[in-house]
C-alpha cells in the first residue's frame, strides 16, 4: 500500500527543487542554452522557466489532491 504522507513529502521536495532551480533563472543569474551540432548557441531560459512553472502547477495540484485524501475528503 502507498503511504500518502510519504508521497506528499516527496512531492513537496520536488516542488521546492523546482522553485530552487527556477529562482536564479528568473533573477537573470543563470541562462540555459542549447547548441545543435555545429550550430549557434540558443538561449532557452524562458522555455525552461515555463516548463518549471508547469511542473509547479502540476505538483501543487497533486498536493491539493493528496491533502484532501489525507483529510478524508476524497
Amino acid at each position: 500500500m502507498i503511504n500518502l504522507e510519504t508521497c506528499a513529502h516527496g512531492i513537496r521536495e520536488a516542488l521546492d527543487e523546482c522553485h530552487e532551480h527556477m529562482s536564479p533563472m528568473k533573477a537573470g543569474e543563470l541562462q540555459i542554452g542549447k547548441r545543435a551540432t555545429g550550430g549557434d548557441w540558443q538561449d532557452i531560459t524562458a522555455e525552461t522557466i515555463d516548463r518549471h512553472k508547469k511542473m509547479v502547477t502540476t505538483y501543487e495540484g497533486i498536493l491539493r489532491m493528496l491533502s484532501a485524501k489525507l483529510q478524508g475528503g476524497i
